[in-house]
């Protein structure tokens, strides 16, 4: 019988889990099953997608040159 490799994420306590949050899970068909599946693969790739427009955003605006009126210079005395 061969043997198995223990969890990594039961092993470490740093990683949330359903049980440690205390969520509830139910079972399912296997056709919401396939559903959820989708709808979770989608949320991944949204989530993949806000990340990469943010960071294009942050980039945008950190190469743009800052403003130098008089109301926003340093003042010295």
């Amino acid at each position: 019988m061969p043997s198995k490799r223990p969890r990594s994420r039961a092993i470490d306590p740093a990683r949330l889990t359903v049980a440690s949050l205390g969520l509830r899970a139910k079972l399912v068909p296997e056709e919401q099953d396939a559903e959820l599946r989708a709808l979770i693969e989608r949320y991944e790739q949204l989530l993949c997608d806000w990340e990469s427009l943010s960071h294009r955003a942050l980039k945008a605006l950190s190469g743009r040159s800052t403003r130098t009126d008089k109301r926003h210079a340093p003042h010295h005395p």
